[in-house]
């Protein structure tokens, strides 16, 4: 199996680079700023928060997420460590297993999150 641990989505955002803030910063300079990671950010398919804005959520506040999709972005956590009981047999192990590294796929690709 080859599970992947990271993506480079840069490649596919609108603005892979962002605007450098070279001197003092300045309201306009950061709103700029502000709105090239909130376009990079949706441009990623997830079916986090109902699925249409994107990693959206890892930019906006909780309020502010809800405010523009209807619903809650909630990443999911990283489960920690494997436990396989004992008594499991060799299908439910190596289901167990494809679920954890799922999971762990998952949580990595949606950590950590920014918030403004």
């Amino acid at each position: 199996m080859n599970y992947e641990t990271s993506t480079d989505y840069s490649k596919t955002f609108q603005h892979p680079e962002s605007t450098r803030i070279t001197e003092e910063s300045t309201f306009a300079s950061l709103r700029r700023l502000e709105k090239e990671l909130k376009v990079n950010a949706s441009s990623i398919e997830s079916d986090l928060g109902g699925g249409d804005h994107g990693y959206l959520g890892h930019v906006l506040s909780d309020v502010d997420y809800a405010l523009v999709s209807g619903t809650t972005f909630t990443p999911p956590t990283y489960s920690g460590t494997l436990n396989v009981p004992a008594t499991a047999t060799q299908v439910e192990a190596v289901n167990l297993r494809e679920d954890h590294y799922a999971q762990i796929k998952i949580s990595s690709k949606t950590s950590p999150r920014l918030r403004t």
